[in-house]
């Protein structure tokens, strides 16, 4: 017989009942559990090939101390068969674990198979066979409460065959030689209930018409509009999920095409001794129409080209017009959104890589052109072009440009920065900027860190969330267009010097969240969205993500990020570099209500110079939701989740983000009270008659908004 080579020593299975193997005797794996089991108080099961203290979860020990699995039927079991059962995986009738109750019985809130009893249907039909599907409609076919995404069609006031269109109107942004108000194009739709107007001119932040500069381009649809307004539609998706795809009009496989057209934004620079300043980049469809007129100035819209270096030119022509598309998911997606994964060229396991390209704004230097940052696909189509040098819109690829804070950034430093599109089965997706996890009931996607251009360049790019672990395209990059870490500056966002709090100038985490198990939890039926101005949300039928203030660029800074973040009330941080690195910086936001803006609400005058908040709400019985600009009134179906009036940068200062701000708003609270730091500043925005007739819009007028959603 082998003897125990643990005589009189004490094995690791003796500090408790550990799950430890046993070490490899001889004598078969019975002989060596009880050996293991020398001088021990614990018993000892076989599993398998291991020792285990207890049994695995759903199997039972027999007599011979060997683990066997419970019966199908069984959640947990004391012995073999149905009867042994601790649970029933389905249910019980009499004593013993069924899958099904047999004919005669139904099984009742406990699970139990009673007798059964003379029903009716949904329907009202007694016996009946009429069932409710999952969004609660009898003999319902499950899809009045799929999720249907809306997107903006620029350049029509038509929506594509299949989608409903929302409302119609003009695109509206900031005038094209103003270097401040927002950069994002609004779809404004002609004014159709009043309020209370000061109708006198604030001059804070201004919205203007946007016309066609397309002459000269040999495209003919396009030349054919030059000189005239710009109009949009809002549309409702048959599907789940829409996105912009760019550098290409073909959609990814299995995904219908919506519309396809050009990108197009602001001249980059300087024409004919006229600076301009950047707008968004947006895709106009390829056969825009001239129902709204020509004539008066205010936004510019150019076609845009893209200018190798970054993006290599075996890839992408120079001075070629890129191109776009709108596509929405395959019609058997139930549930789905999109987000793009920042600095990395694949999507996290669970969701499908709609396709991968090159992180691309317009260059540093430059003042105009979009200032968001694009995707553009490495597999570029083209339609009507002209290779001249235009020199319009301009894009260029992306390099990262900071070092010292981690490795893996050491590595990619001064290289191109590559983009993933990626879309996952869950139907929201939010970005939770300044920490490296996500809100309760929400799971992570991916981590990284908060990005943008440098602070003092001539331009501002979006904020993104880089990758913590990025890739690159290329050996070497030059500095086009570029991506910095973004640090916390302090002031109207209250800093601490203690782990757990905002610290002056380090480095900004990030995360890009879904919600948990989005089929079992019913988040198909949800919409997400920010409300800005107040820290709660709406009604009983919100979940609110999280709740923080309102934060981004400087007012008199050209460079940093362009959008407006939700930021949590606390951070958390991943790897930083302790002191000013003065790349990308944050700043908090005020109210400046600017002369008399509903000066009459005294509410409003007590919050002036007061820091912004903002909440992060889900709306569990939306399919869709979407920001209306021009009105306060939702279109048919639709409901308003709040409504307000659209603020953005003084038009003076340099380019913000028009947001909707709550009619009723609050005040952030700042723990050292209302100290007016002057940081980052949010002005009431007016419409500005000229590329915008009168009527129907009025001049020197608040601009109204509202979130509409609709439910199943």
């Amino acid at each position: 017989m082998a003897t125990n080579p643990n005589e009189g020593r004490l094995h690791p299975m003796e500090l408790g009942c550990s799950t430890l193997p046993c070490p490899p005797y001889t004598g078969g794996r019975e002989v060596q559990c009880a050996q293991c089991s020398y001088r021990s108080t614990c018993p000892l099961y076989v599993d398998g090939q291991d020792c285990v203290s207890e049994c695995p979860t759903n199997q039972y020990a027999d007599s011979s101390k060997l683990c066997r699995p419970c019966d199908p039927e069984c959640v947990g079991c004391t012995d073999a068969g149905p009867f042994a059962c601790v649970d029933c995986l389905h249910v019980k009738n009499d004593s013993r674990c069924v899958s099904r109750c047999p004919a005669g019985k139904t099984a009742n809130s406990s699970g139990d198979c009673i007798p059964s009893t003379p029903l009716r249907d949904c329907a009202g039909t007694l016996n009946g066979n009429k069932t409710v599907d999952r969004c609660g409609v009898c003999e319902g076919d499950g899809r009045s409460c799929i999720r249907k995404a809306v997107f903006t069609r620029w350049g029509r006031q038509d929506c594509p065959s299949g989608s409903r269109k929302l409302y119609d109107g003009y695109m509206a942004t900031s005038y094209y030689t103003h270097r401040g108000s927002g950069y994002n194009a609004l779809c404004l739709s002609r004014p159709g209930h009043s309020f209370a107007a000061t109708d006198t001119n604030q001059d804070g932040a201004l919205l203007y018409g946007t016309t066609f500069q397309t002459s000269g381009y040999g495209v003919s649809a396009l030349n054919r509009v030059h000189g005239y307004k710009v109009s949009c539609s809002v549309c409702e998706s048959r599907s789940t999920a829409a996105h912009v795809v760019h550098g290409t009009y073909l959609c990814p496989s299995g995904w219908q095409l919506e519309y396809r057209g050009y990108i197009m934004a602001n001249h980059h620079y300087q024409l004919s001794g006229q600076t301009h300043y950047s707008n968004e980049y947006v895709c106009v469809d390829e056969l825009p129409d001239t129902s709204l007129g020509s004539g008066g100035s205010g936004g510019y819209l150019y076609p845009c080209e893209v200018e190798c270096g970054n993006i290599p030119c075996s890839v992408y022509t120079q001075n070629r017009e890129i191109v776009c598309s709108v596509c929405s998911s395959p019609a058997d997606n139930t549930t789905g959104s999109v987000y793009t994964r920042w600095g990395r060229r694949s999507c996290p396991s669970r969701t499908q890589l709609l396709y991968e390209g090159y992180a691309a704004h317009d260059y540093y230097s430059h003042t105009g052109s979009g200032a968001n940052d694009l995707c553009l696909s490495n597999e570029p189509t083209y339609l009507s072009y002209s290779d001249s040098d235009q020199n319009g819109a301009l894009i260029y690829g992306v390099a990262y440009e900071s070092s010292g804070m981690s490795p893996s950034f050491d590595a990619v430093y001064h290289r191109t920065a590559p983009c993933a599109v990626c879309f996952t089965p869950a139907d929201a997706n939010v970005l939770h900027p300044g920490r490296n996890d996500c809100p309760t009931g929400w799971s992570i996607e991916y981590t990284g860190y908060l990005m943008a251009e440098y602070y003092s360049s001539n331009r501002r790019s979006s904020w993104v969330c880089v990758d913590e672990m990025p890739e690159s395209l290329a050996s070497q990059a030059g500095t086009e267009a570029r991506w910095y870490t973004t640090e916390i500056e302090c002031g109207s966002i209250w800093c601490r010097s203690k782990e757990g709090q905002y610290i002056q100038d380090r480095e900004l985490s990030c995360s890009v969240c879904i919600p948990d198990d989005p089929t079992s939890s019913g988040t198909y039926n949800s919409a997400t969205y920010i409300r800005w101005a107040r820290e709660d949300c709406p009604s009983s039928d919100h979940t609110l993500v999280y709740h923080g203030f309102a934060a981004g660029g400087r007012h008199n800074y050209y460079g940093g990020g362009v959008g407006v973040l939700c930021m949590p009330e606390l951070p958390s941080y991943g790897h930083y570099r302790e002191g000013s690195q003065n790349g990308a910086l944050l700043y908090g936001y005020e109210y400046v209500w600017q002369g008399n803006f509903l000066g009459q609400d005294m509410n409003m005058r007590r919050i002036e110079n007061h820091e912004v908040p903002c909440a992060v709400c889900m709306n569990r019985k939306a399919i869709s939701t979407f920001t209306l600009y021009g009105d306060k009134v939702c279109p048919a179906d639709f409901e308003v989740e709040y409504w307000g009036f659209v603020f953005s940068h003084h038009y003076t200062h340099r380019k913000g983000q028009h947001i909707c701000v709550d009619h009723s708003p609050t005040a952030y609270p700042h723990p050292n009270g209302n100290t007016d730091n002057n940081q980052g500043l949010l002005y009431p925005a007016e419409t500005e008659i000229g590329s915008l007739p009168s009527p129907p819009f009025t001049g020197n007028r608040e601009v109204l908004c509202a979130q509409c959603s609709r439910r199943h």
